[in-house]
């Protein structure tokens, strides 16, 4: 009987084992984009925009406290702000933010890969905003 018991235990433990490998440990490939600010001014910043959200900031009609809602963050010069991302491409979504407000939408796109940071340096040319990949 507990050779039975053992074996029955051994077994269970094998099935775990292989489904546990076959799910890949349960853990979600993560890796981060991490955008600097060296624009000279505030810059608002967000990964994967919606259509809708890109529509509000152009149309002038977004908030700070709607913009942060939508997972979007305020970035002061001279500082960075990190996404915790899954693997894989994205696009990063930015905008000089002035007293009147947050301005046009420039994007840039980037790939993550597992475990690593992409790091997008976000620079201003002529009053433009210019996000680049590096």
């Amino acid at each position: 009987m507990k050779s039975l018991i053992l074996s029955l235990i051994a077994g269970l433990a094998l099935v775990f084992a292989v489904s546990t490998a076959e799910a890949g440990g349960g853990t979600k490939p993560n890796s981060t984009i991490k955008v600097t600010n060296n624009t000279g001014t505030t810059l608002a910043v967000i990964v994967d925009p919606s259509n809708a959200l890109i529509s509000s900031i152009n149309g002038g009609t977004v908030t700070e406290a709607s913009f942060k809602a939508a997972g979007g963050k305020i970035v002061e010069n001279g500082n960075s702000a990190s996404f915790s991302v899954k693997a894989g491409p994205h696009t990063v979504g930015g905008a000089l933010v002035s007293e009147t407000g947050i301005g046009t939408v420039v994007s840039t796109s980037v790939t993550t890969t597992k475990g690593k940071t992409k790091i997008v340096n976000a620079t201003s040319s002529e009053g433009s905003l210019v996000l680049t990949p590096q």
